[in-house]
Order: C-alpha cells, then sequence, then structure tokens
C-alpha cells in the first residue's frame, strides 16, 4: 500500500506541475496574442481608412468629369 501513496503523490506533483506550465503559457500567450489582435485592428483600420480616402478622390474626380462651367465663361468673344 505504501507503494501506491507515492505513485499519488506523483501523478498529483506531475499534474500541478502540467497545470502550472499551462498557467505560465497562457499567461505568456494572452498578451502577445492580443498584442496581434489590435495590429491587425489598427491594419483594418488603417485600411478602411485608406479605402476612404481612394473613395472620396474618385468622387471628386466623377464630379469633375461631370462638371460644365456657365455659359458666360465658355463664349468669351473679348480678348
Amino acid at each position: 500500500m505504501k507503494g501506491k501513496g507515492m505513485q499519488d503523490k506523483e501523478f498529483l506533483s506531475t499534474s500541478r506541475r502540467g497545470f502550472m506550465n499551462s498557467i505560465w503559457a497562457i499567461l505568456l500567450l494572452l498578451p502577445l496574442f492580443l498584442a496581434l489582435l489590435c495590429l491587425l485592428g489598427f491594419v483594418v483600420y488603417k485600411t478602411a481608412e485608406e479605402v476612404g480616402e481612394w473613395i472620396k478622390l474618385l468622387k471628386s474626380e466623377k464630379e469633375a468629369l461631370h462638371y460644365k462651367p456657365p455659359e458666360s465663361q465658355c463664349n468669351r468673344t473679348e480678348w
């Protein structure tokens, strides 16, 4: 019976060690994961900002193509 008790203690110490290793892994990997998530969010934000600028530019170019100056400025005959 003494052998069985020793096996239980060894099992508990190894399982406790594994549990502590998993806690440390979580504590170390969680900030890394959050940092990568923030970086991804920043990249998405900047990309959306650039796309917004492109859309504004395209709209202004489209308006410039359809712009017709007033008739009084087109038919100037006096030089």
